[in-house]
């Protein structure tokens, strides 16, 4: 499945690069189009082949988090190698999703007690934002699905797609080209990123933004669109003080009225959202697991199941990580990856995954 419909949100380039302005035509709509109960949502600009690819990518996909049972035997040792060696020079993943050639020493990353990368945050992001195609891809079939595993003794939780949300998850670099100007609010410098990846925060339930605070710690800001209120989560648990929220709600505002028009604003109503508690979401208590818990909760966030992982999950949910990046796929079952199981057998090197 690595290789279908890469382009699901459109085109994605370099995301330091997308300032800009909107295309003429971008601004109001009429809100009775928006908000009449009988809307039809947009199929967010993909053409018909690329929706035919999606249909047939999602049959027997998997639409859950990722999950923190133990990985089976025969993926530990090549699981393990992918990152033993940070300095080998080749890729390891070729440009997958993200756009991005994952290098050994960002497989490196993922394990023991490192920070996670600009590079591993956003080539999982894309993969949550190709899932959420696919999961629309089977929604127009009318399909049911039936969730993972969470935790390793969390039941299997039933769900039907109608129950997932629509959800787009921004890259690394969004919040910080935002407010990049010493710390200063710039709408203008992200106005034209929504745009590019043909995505309406209309058509969105759950809109997650990873920011990085102090040049260290990742925390995540989440946006319900669809039930209308901010969520701020810090793995330590610790309160908003860089206002991230209160830039993110004015950003809200701004791309409402820029591409949905003053009537939405009103209706909407963003500046009397709530911030909702974080307090049920798991607790970091060592010094290096924030971009794995921040970047786990938002998979969780994005499927809208519970995040029932907690800190003596992590050694997993990293080799875990290194594995879906490696597949560059979110969506397949351990019993039925999409490559032949050999190539995990007796993989001792970085360079094994070349092959």
């Amino acid at each position: 499945m690595g290789d279908v419909a890469t382009g699901v949100l459109g085109d994605r380039r370099g995301d330091e690069d997308e300032g800009g302005t909107a295309r003429p035509g971008d601004g109001a709509a009429n809100v009775d189009e928006l908000e009449a109960g009988g809307l039809c949502r947009r199929s967010s600009g993909l053409e018909q082949g690329s929706l035919r690819a999606l249909d047939d990518a999602a049959r027997g996909a998997r639409f859950a988090p990722l999950s923190a049972a133990p990985l089976p035997a025969d993926f530990v040792a090549f699981v393990e190698a992918l990152g033993m060696d940070g300095s080998f020079s080749g890729p390891v993943r070729p440009l997958n999703k993200a756009r991005i050639s994952l290098m050994a020493c960002d497989f490196h990353v993922l394990f023991n007690d490192r920070w996670l990368t600009d590079n591993v945050l956003n080539s999982y992001a894309d993969l949550i934002n190709h899932r959420d195609g696919l999961a629309g891809a089977q929604r127009r079939g009318g399909a049911h699905i039936l969730g993972a595993q969470v935790t390793s003794d969390a039941p299997l939780a039933s769900c039907a797609l109608s129950t997932i949300p629509r959800s787009f998850r921004f890259s690394t670099f969004f919040y910080s080209r935002l407010s990049a100007k010493a710390g200063i609010y710039d709408y203008a410098g992200v106005r034209n990123w929504t745009t590019k990846r043909d995505v309406s925060i209309h058509d969105m339930d759950v809109l997650l933004v990873p920011v990085l605070v102090g040049s260290c710690h990742w925390v995540l800001a989440a946006i319900n669109v669809r039930d209308r209120y901010f969520m701020y989560y810090d793995p330590y648990l610790l309160a908003d003080d860089g206002g991230i929220i209160l830039t993110l709600r004015r950003w809200l505002t701004d791309e409402a009225l820029d591409k949905l028009g003053s009537a939405i604003v009103d209706l909407w109503d963003v500046e009397n959202w709530p911030l909702v508690s974080s307090a049920d979401l798991p607790i970091k208590t060592d010094s290096s697991s924030c971009g794995v818990l921040s970047l786990v909760v938002a998979d969780c966030l994005a499927v809208g199941l519970p995040a029932t992982i907690t800190q003596r999950d992590v050694p997993v949910l990293r080799r875990r990580l290194a594995m879906a990046l490696f597949l560059d796929d979110l969506t397949a079952n351990d019993d039925d990856v999409p490559l032949d199981r050999q190539i995990f057998a007796g993989a001792s090197a970085p360079g094994a995954a070349d092959q």
